[in-house]
């Protein structure tokens, strides 16, 4: 069967666009990857890839565990195998090749700590986007629980919500920078933001501007060999 990768670039021609890399999108870790990169090479020039491997360490512990530094050296180590391996690739399929960023890069961003700051302060205190921000942790969830089931294990619910809570709260603030510095569109194939404005319509009067970028959705099709 042939794989075959279909993106809305949502009217989008030409450009540049982003290609967040995280482990929990199980498509990462197949020729789903490469088959939807080099897809969105057919529209964009160029890529931003956005490595989040230190955020991924949410993942697999939480922030004030005593492995918590140990965990992001980890996922650190994770993200640079699969670069490695991608690079070349990467770089052959886009015709002006690609950039890399890596989380901590994000993180240490100055603008961070403030946008981080309106994130929680919307969860705590705007009905409406702690609703969205749940509604995207509980999807994460289910899926973590499936696969976990599909494995023969028993899923921690508790476990996965927190920490997919604690994953999605520095997300958020990290995606508004990443958009910031490339002002491009993000191709991606797992769950991602569908209203890049969502953040601004709550935020409050002299808080920054939270733009997120718009999402060109990446689905598959399994193609048939035609009979003889």
């Amino acid at each position: 069967m042939a794989l075959t990768a279909h993106i809305d670039t949502m009217g989008i021609k030409e450009g540049n666009c982003i290609l967040p890399v995280c482990a929990c999108c199980m498509d990462l870790r197949s020729k789903k990857f490469l088959t939807y990169a080099r897809e969105a090479a057919k529209t964009f020039s160029k890529a931003h890839i956005v490595l989040c491997d230190t955020l991924d360490a949410h993942n697999y512990t939480d922030e004030d565990a005593p492995n918590w530094q140990e965990v992001r050296e980890i996922t650190r180590g994770y993200a640079a195998t699969w670069f490695q391996k991608h690079e070349s690739k990467l770089e052959e399929a886009f015709e002006q090749g690609i950039t890399v960023l890596h989380w901590d890069e994000i993180r240490n961003d100055k603008s961070f700590a403030e946008k981080s700051r309106v994130v929680q302060r919307l969860y705590a205190d705007n009905a409406d986007c702690k609703r969205y921000i749940d509604d995207i942790v509980n999807y994460i969830v289910n899926e973590k629980a499936k696969r976990a089931q599909n494995q023969g294990f028993t899923p921690d619910l508790d476990t996965l919500h927190r920490r997919s809570l604690a994953y999605l709260m520095e997300e958020i603030p990290g995606t508004v920078i990443y958009q910031e510095r490339y002002k491009a569109p993000v191709v991606y194939s797992g769950v991602y933001f569908d209203d890049p404005q969502f953040f601004n319509r709550m935020r409050l009067k002299g808080e920054p501007d939270m733009t997120l970028p718009l999402w060109c959705p990446a689905k598959f099709t399994q193609d048939l060999p035609l009979a003889a």
